[in-house]
């Protein structure tokens, strides 16, 4: 996997299209550029490159410089990623919030197959969370 792809990767992770993460990490490499110019670069359709622009620039990865043509620059990706991890916190205590409201189940006493570390890690530490006496690990 080339470093290109890892960040895509990486960026689609964070809720990015295919699209809107090739042209972020275009923009970054090659500085402002016209949405014709990205679209040749990445290798898609003008009318695709053209929407996952607007995408990124509602997302705050992308800003516009209408000097002349209309050109496309990176956002700092510092800025961007605490920005991105700022609008996630937000996301996540609205559905804490909304999810307390919710029933709360009764004792789970079941044994359930966890596909993940995380999920054992998460598992683990509600239990520890819970637990009034004593925790005891085998």
């Amino acid at each position: 996997m080339t470093t290109t792809d890892s960040l895509v990767s990486r960026l689609m992770a964070l809720g990015f299209t295919e699209t809107e993460a090739l042209i972020y990490c275009q923009l970054l490499k090659s500085g402002p550029a016209s949405g014709y110019r990205l679209a040749k670069a990445v290798g898609k359709a003008r009318a695709n490159v053209y929407q996952a622009l607007s995408q990124c620039t509602q997302r705050g990865a992308a800003l516009i410089d209408d000097s002349q043509v209309q050109t496309f620059r990176a956002t700092d990706p510092d800025e961007l990623l605490r920005a991105l991890s700022e609008g996630f916190r937000l996301n996540a205590e609205a559905a804490r919030t909304a999810l307390q409201h919710l029933a709360t189940p009764d004792a789970d006493d079941r044994i359930y197959h966890l596909k993940t570390i995380d999920q054992v890690f998460e598992r683990a530490i509600a239990m520890i969370e819970r637990a009034s006496a004593t925790v005891l690990v085998d």
